[in-house]
């Protein structure tokens, strides 16, 4: 064969992984090929995540904090999230921090080309592109079937929430941030039935940061929506005018938050990894450091059972079960999304909701936060998840 490996795809899934291989001998001989027919070139988004412990890609973190705000129309509050440290990279850092080191290994190969169809024969996994066909060991999707481009069917008793969000990176002729605190969520915005809509900054400096409107919804708007509802933002609460700040930057994205369980194993030597493997958590979006949990189980599962394939534990599984509930709440108009929120922060420190929305958290915790939000709503979805079938899917 070719090629040990290939990646499908090179966004931050596929770099995440192939990092991590560079950086353990036990792959110091394997040939890797990266397929990715666009050019990584563009910060296009950022990557933000919240950790106790340094990152593996600390060296390009582009800027931290140690609190973040929560604000909502019943209960605003400025929160130091020690141990934790909330953390952001910016795409261009990170694709061009990996592609440059990844470039340095004469195994690794960059192929710009566009893929076309790929499986596996009895013996390896086969890919068809523009540039010719080629065979490793094991092939890595990171190409999601589904997303905002491409026709979606609809399964029960499943959700079809997406995040989509729209921000730009602005200048301000006068200082106006915090430098020191992220702002997470800011529910200070008309709510519409089945929604969570929200801002969320994050400045670099006292007249820097990023300022995005991102909604958790089922249908994407036009740009003119986004970026009116910025404008009102920071005419409204950031009390500038538009005379008084220029856009540097901005970035628009789509992330599915589907709790349709994704396939890992789409056949015998090919796995699907980040969003396409359901790396997403479906009840927030967030999605870069469940890319790293994942690629270390994959680096463990290949050096121990000679196969990336690894599977979770029926415990692990229970936070399907909690995003599903979640999205249920949501999409029947049980609840309003922002409140849930709200009463989950206004009665808990933000490290008992990181735990949780890190899946990391124990059952008297999830029982306690669970305790903090209306129980007949959430009671409500489970029957109704029950009733739908949910169990007999999963």
């Amino acid at each position: 064969m070719q090629y040990d490996f290939i990646f499908n795809g090179g966004g931050v899934a596929a770099l995440s992984l192939a990092m991590y291989m560079n950086e353990n001998l036990f792959f110091a001989d394997k040939k890797i090929l990266i397929i990715e027919s666009q050019k990584k070139d563009k910060n296009d988004k950022t990557f933000s995540f919240w950790t106790t412990d340094e990152s593996f890609f600390e060296k390009i973190v582009h800027k931290q904090w140690k609190k973040i705000a929560f604000l909502h129309p019943k209960f605003e509050k400025n929160i130091d999230i020690f141990p934790y440290v909330y953390k952001t990279i910016r795409a261009i850092d990170f694709y061009q921090y990996c592609q440059n080191n990844l470039k340095k290994n004469k195994n690794i190969t960059f192929l710009s080309t566009k893929s076309h169809i790929y499986g596996s024969t009895p013996s390896c996994a086969w890919v068809q592109t523009d540039a010719g066909n080629f065979e490793a060991q094991w092939l890595f999707n990171s190409v999601p079937n589904a997303g905002s481009t491409k026709k979606i069917i609809k399964k029960k008793p499943y959700h079809y929430y997406l995040q989509h969000f729209k921000g730009w990176i602005i200048h301000t002729k006068k200082d106006v941030f915090d430098v020191e605190t992220a702002t997470f969520m800011d529910f200070r915005l008309p709510q519409k039935k089945g929604e969570a809509s929200f801002m969320y900054l994050l400045p670099t400096s006292k007249n820097e940061s990023l300022v995005e409107y991102t909604i958790f919804g089922q249908n994407i708007f036009t740009h003119e929506i986004y970026e009116a509802e910025i404008k009102n933002y920071i005419h409204n609460f950031l009390h500038l005018q538009e005379n008084e700040y220029e856009i540097k930057e901005t970035e628009f994205g789509v992330i599915p938050m589907f709790d349709e369980p994704f396939v890992q194993k789409e056949s015998s030597f090919v796995m699907n990894i980040g969003a396409a493997g359901g790396a997403t958590k479906a009840s927030t979006g967030y999605t870069f450091q469940n890319i790293q949990k994942e690629s270390q189980k994959i680096i463990a599962s290949l050096m121990t059972n000679s196969t990336p394939f690894y599977a979770n534990s029926w415990l692990e599984k229970r936070f399907s079960l909690y995003d599903s509930m979640l999205l249920e709440v949501m999409q029947s108009q049980q609840l309003n999304g922002a409140d849930i929120f709200q009463m989950m922060f206004e009665k808990h420190l933000p490290t008992k909701i990181f735990r949780f929305l890190d899946n990391e958290s124990n059952f008297l915790e999830e029982l306690q936060i669970m305790a903090s939000v209306p129980s007949f709503p959430f009671v409500k979805a489970f029957f109704n998840l029950v009733q739908k079938g949910y169990f007999f899917k999963k």
